[in-house]
């Protein structure tokens, strides 16, 4: 069950920080000591998502 909440996680933290720092970061989630970086993004899209959900519940 984590390892599929990371999952859906990881994306939206993946899609943000490319946005943010413009392509440089993230740089490839299958090197093999990247797991922390792994982490890293997924806690940046719950952040997001939890953003987003704000955000549209204060606009509604």
């Amino acid at each position: 069950m984590y390892a599929l909440f990371q999952f859906f996680l990881y994306w939206p933290g993946w899609l943000v920080l490319k946005i943010v720092t413009l392509g440089r970061y993230p740089v490839s989630p299958m090197r093999r000591e990247a797991w922390y970086e792994f982490e890293l993004v997924a806690a940046v899209g719950m952040l997001a998502l939890v953003g987003i959900g704000m955000a549209i519940a204060a606009l509604a």
